[in-house]
């Protein structure tokens, strides 16, 4: 990149691209060394300290905080009983009437956060094992959702399509995703785990992610309790690391592979 390409980029408050606050003017025509906002957050959240300079943000020291804060949200790691658990964060529950309801659980839930959308297709539908039986519609991209089984009988959460905030926020009850009658019992579905045995698997999934994103984060400061100026603290992994998070996210819903993928 040359120096005029450079000289074209938008500029911004050294303390937006450090990711404390989301949107300042500057009327400092970028002077910080004269700015009494820098010299304010400096003396209020004196462990954030970006150096001024032509590249933007270094930082001296990183640091956790906004991460710990972040998955200490996921403890304890509860799921219910009453259910099976698939890879790729599928629950699947039995019914009396030996159809079964899948939806996802409350991990990958709280991961993705808000949803613009979510795209179901129109009932009546079939489906075969791990084609998309949804998709989540994400402000950096689309989640297809693997169905667990075949079925010639499936019936969607309708509610769904006018509240997608339900998949998040009640990801167990109100936010399932559809009911079906599968080609086989949900016993014998391939990959399926007990609440217990989900519960050190997707600890183990959360320490991996924690690890891939904090290795994202060395160049970023450590968030502080607040921010001045109207800003607000990071809190997700989006806001955290930017679009690289959904990458690492959306790893979390692929299912293991059963048989090697056929060349292109």
């Amino acid at each position: 990149m040359d120096n005029r390409t450079r000289a074209q980029e938008p500029r911004r408050c050294i303390w937006v691209d450090a990711g404390v606050i989301g949107y300042k003017l500057c009327d400092m025509d970028f002077r910080c060394e004269e700015c009494p906002f820098d010299l304010a957050m400096r003396r209020a959240v004196p462990d954030i300290m970006p150096e001024r300079n032509e590249t933007g943000i270094k930082v001296h020291e990183p640091s956790a905080d906004a991460l710990d804060r972040y998955f200490s949200a996921f403890d304890p790691l509860q799921f219910p009983g009453d259910r099976q658990y698939l890879p790729g964060h599928v629950w699947i529950h039995q019914n009396d009437d030996a159809s079964c309801t899948i939806g996802i659980d409350h991990v990958a839930a709280s991961l993705v956060g808000a949803l613009a959308s979510i795209v179901i297709p129109h009932a009546p539908t079939f489906l075969r094992t791990n084609m998309p039986c949804c998709w989540l519609v994400h402000h950096e991209g689309t989640i297809a959702i693997p169905s667990p089984f075949e079925s010639g009988a499936v019936w969607y959460n309708e509610e769904l399509s006018h509240r997608p905030d339900l998949l998040v926020e009640k990801p167990y009850t109100d936010g399932w995703i559809l009911t079906a009658f599968p080609a086989q019992s949900a016993h014998t579905l391939e990959g399926r785990r007990s609440a217990s045995e989900q519960a050190p698997i997707v600890f183990a999934e959360l320490q991996a992610l924690k690890k891939e994103i904090a290795g994202q984060m060395r160049q970023r400061p450590v968030i502080g309790p607040s921010a001045l100026d109207g800003g607000r603290p990071v809190k997700t992994a989006f806001e955290m690391i930017g679009p690289a998070a959904f990458t690492l996210i959306v790893r979390m819903f692929l299912p293991f592979p059963r048989e090697p993928l056929s060349p292109r």
